[in-house]
């Protein structure tokens, strides 16, 4: 009998399982488990490797609970962080090397945490939170409801007040015309403090953007977030403060429809023609659709005030560049096809992949079908649809991540 050999041959197209094996097109495979396919040439997928042992070791007990991980870019190096049953640890990249922060978080429950500028903010909800920064070579707590006083915001300049305070001053100047500015500024402060000094509020899924740390809310139900004070560079601590919270004037959250569900994810889209920095709007991702939000406009508007011996007068201020408020900054990308997994977002080639509850989705691709006529708005993983309907699990969802390295999404 003679002998039976098979060619495989370049397959660039990769696999598309949408179809019958009979049906699909030149350069493609029907099924493809633990492949890679680079160069058009199909492989044995590379195995995982360890990178490092030392926070298994420095482990509590070996059932700790996985609770979150994030990169930290200091000055001195890279380091990942990770939280295993409310402890946070710190290893350096690329040696492996392991050190204990503490037990500052938690011991159940998820944690999210994002780099904003100099600092690690750690958040799991309620009290659960810290904040770390970078000095002299080595890490430091710089916020904790373990140390109450490290949480309090006690440095508000007068700049600050006077602009946050302008609504409130000027009401009370002209409900008592004999006032000065600067006695009607300091009764409007006393108030502020009275009502309680502004400090870190709880949330969980978080991002930081344009300057800002954006938090979905618990106290809000995480159907909005809210925005921290803006990173200044002669005082990288702003961003760690909330004072633009505490007056009506240009403080509170922002929100979706509440038929979007809860805040499930944030990120910003890149490669922008917008903003001076190519960054572009801050797209919040709910269980049931997506919003933008452009957050890169100045937070407070600007104001031609007149000025007299006593200060800013009354009822003369012009508006010269509206804020927030006095502008619409808040658009709804698209209805469906949200995400329940905040871990799941990636930057890809400008647009923002992601795990929805029918497969993987891109931003702009889901939003630009449903600005159009058409009917139809599938996911872009319909040739791999019968691995994705593996973890449909309402237990999986919320849990799956995705990375992007080497110019492929894991």
């Amino acid at each position: 009998m003679a002998a039976v050999s098979a060619v495989i041959t370049a397959q660039q197209n990769g696999m598309n399982a949408a179809l019958h094996a009979a049906s699909i097109p030149e350069l493609s495979y029907a099924r493809g488990i633990n492949l890679s396919v680079r160069g058009g040439y199909v492989k044995t997928r590379p195995g995982f490797h360890m990178f490092s042992r030392g926070v298994a070791d420095e482990l509590v007990e070996e059932t700790s609970l996985f609770q979150g991980a994030a990169v930290w870019r200091t000055e001195d190096g890279v380091f990942i962080a990770t939280v295993f049953g409310g402890f946070v640890r710190l290893t350096a990249y690329p040696d492996g090397g392991t050190t204990v922060v503490g037990s500052y978080l938690d011991p159940e429950g998820l944690v999210h945490i994002v780099q904003a500028g100099p600092y690690l903010v750690f958040h799991g909800g309620g009290t659960s939170f810290l904040a770390l920064g970078w000095e002299d070579g080595t890490w430091v707590v710089k916020k904790t409801p373990l140390v109450p006083e490290s949480m309090i915001d006690d440095s508000w300049d007068t700049r600050m007040q006077s602009i946050s305070l302008a609504d409130d001053v000027r009401a009370r100047m002209e409900a008592d015309t004999e006032l000065s500015y600067d006695d009607a500024l300091a009764a409007a402060f006393a108030a502020v403090v009275a009502a309680g000094v502004p400090t870190y509020p709880p949330g969980t899924v978080c991002c930081f953007a344009h300057g800002r740390i954006h938090l979905s809310s618990d106290a809000l139900g995480h159907r909005y977030f809210y925005s921290s004070d803006i990173l200044l560079p002669s005082d990288e601590s702003s961003v760690l403060k909330w004072w633009e919270n505490s007056y009506l004037n240009s403080g509170g959250g922002l929100g979706l429809p509440d038929d979007l569900g809860e805040i499930r994810g944030m990120a910003a889209l890149q490669n922008s023609g917008d903003t001076a920095s190519g960054i572009g709007p801050l797209v919040v991702l709910a269980q049931d659709g997506g919003a933008a939000f452009s957050v890169h406009l100045p937070r407070e508007g600007v104001f031609d005030v007149g000025t007299g011996s006593s200060g800013a007068i009354p009822g003369t201020a012009k508006m010269l560049s509206p804020g927030w408020k006095d502008r619409q900054i808040g658009q709804i990308l698209f209805y469906g096809g949200g995400t329940e997994s905040p871990w799941s977002l990636v930057r890809v080639n400008g647009d923002l992949l992601y795990r929805s509850q029918d497969g993987l989705r891109t931003v702009k691709v889901t939003a630009t079908a449903a600005a159009n006529t058409i009917v139809s708005n599938a996911a872009v993983s319909t040739e791999v649809e019968p691995f994705m309907a593996f973890d449909r699990g309402a237990a999986a969802l919320d849990r799956i991540s995705a990375a992007s390295c080497s110019n492929r999404v894991l």
